[in-house]
């Protein structure tokens, strides 16, 4: 099985990483080839929660499940997914803090393809596979970070009016 090997540096905390990662609904906010996602399990998150979703690639829909095979809280989660086409990937997410508000992400990729999926993984080889794993890293990095930001803001105390600035009666 080809794996790849990404790492990247997240400016939110550990929590707030993990917690995004493991509402295993969200994968359709930032994969970008993921059409559609919904959880099919009684679990909502960590080893049991799953989805059925629809992606798109080479130009083509393939529907699949995701699925949590385990989870380490605040520090790793792992999915597996199953897709038509014949498309078959484990993904770990390894977290660790770096600093007061960041998190380092290390995410190895396992994929295989079986059937059609051969066809398709020839076509279009580790080099593309590649691609679109790092914009899927990147979009996810982005929306976890610009919700930091919000959440940030919005803690933010606003400053409150000097007396003096108040009129007298």
């Amino acid at each position: 099985m080809p794996t790849l090997q990404e790492s990247l540096l997240v400016a939110a905390s550990v929590k707030r990483v993990y917690g995004f990662l493991a509402d295993i609904e969200r994968v359709r906010d930032w994969l970008p080839y993921v059409v559609d996602a919904r959880r099919t399990s009684e679990v909502t998150s960590g080893p049991g929660a799953e989805i059925e979703l629809e992606v798109s690639a080479a130009g083509r829909t393939s529907k699949g499940t995701t699925r949590c095979v385990a989870a380490v809280p605040s520090q790793q989660l792992v999915y597996e997914t199953k897709l038509a086409l014949g498309l078959t990937s484990t993904v770990t997410f390894d977290l660790a803090p770096e600093g007061r508000s960041q998190t380092r992400m290390d995410v190895t990729v396992e994929y295989g393809f079986t059937g059609l999926g051969r066809l398709l993984g020839g076509l279009l080889g580790d080099k593309a596979a590649r691609r679109d794993i790092v914009a899927g890293l990147e979009s996810l990095k982005a929306h976890i970070e610009s919700e930091a930001a919000a959440s940030r803001s919005r803690r933010r105390p606003t400053a409150e009016p000097a007396a003096s600035q108040f009129p007298k009666r």
